[in-house]
């Protein structure tokens, strides 16, 4: 696994960015990855109350949905733009 960091900063790993099913990811790492989990009860929150988290929705999307990190960003940064 590929690990990266600075000398102020502890290794972050990257997994993700290679488009592996997050379960595998998860079960390399050995620990929980923050948002994997909380991600998918999050959105039904928001659903809920009729607000958009596309953040979220992206992390979801990444770690349950196959949708690589590149797809991702692209999803992102192809949203209009609108007063929030």
């Amino acid at each position: 696994m590929k690990r990266t960091g600075t000398a102020k900063s502890p290794p972050t790993a990257v997994p993700l960015y290679w488009s592996r099913p997050a379960a595998d990811v998860l079960a390399e790492l050995g620990h929980v990855a923050e948002g994997v989990t909380s991600c998918e009860s999050i959105l039904a929150l928001a659903s809920s109350y009729d607000v958009e988290m596309p953040l979220t929705d992206a992390v979801h999307r990444v770690c349950h949905k196959g949708l690589s990190v590149d797809q991702a960003v692209v999803l992102l940064l192809g949203r209009s733009t609108k007063p929030e």
